[in-house]
């Protein structure tokens, strides 16, 4: 039996990826999204180098905005 692939025709459904930033005091985090074509970005972690008091309500603050921004 033959088949043919039409690699010209692909289409991107979900994408991983890792975003770098910085706080202005100075601590630094990455957040790791995904994007599909049915829900667009979430957010799976944002992880920071060092821990610090009021992260966890840093990591919610940060996902908001990060959302906001990409899927507004």
């Amino acid at each position: 039996m033959k088949f043919e692939i039409s690699f010209d025709s692909s289409e991107i459904i979900s994408v991983d990826k890792k975003f770098k930033g910085q706080l202005e005091n100075g601590h630094r985090f990455e957040i790791l999204a995904n994007w599909n074509s049915w829900d667009d970005w979430s957010v799976d972690d944002i992880l920071f180098e060092n821990d610090f008091e009021g992260m966890d309500e840093m990591r919610s603050m940060i996902s908001d905005e990060f959302l906001s921004e990409m899927n507004g």
